[in-house]
């Protein structure tokens, strides 16, 4: 009650299964981590086509912005 300052409702707790949400969560942060180390090794790649044709570079360039724009929010 805001004119009060007094809790007018009283909730019961909700068992949480701990377990359950931690496998779920642990899943998540392997898929996540395993994103990233994707995307460290595309890096590298990109750093190491220095030199190289540029008919090459611009292919690989063009499907790396056709992705990005795929899973642009």
């Amino acid at each position: 009650d805001l004119v009060t300052g007094k809790m007018t409702v009283y909730t019961e707790g909700k068992t949480v299964n701990r377990s359950e949400y931690l496998k779920a969560n642990n899943r998540a942060n392997l898929v996540y981590t395993d994103m990233i180390n994707q995307a460290e090794k595309l890096l590298a790649l990109v750093k190491s086509r220095q030199g190289r044709p540029n008919k090459d570079n611009a292919r690989i360039t063009s499907q790396i912005k056709s992705l990005i724009e795929k899973w642009k929010d």
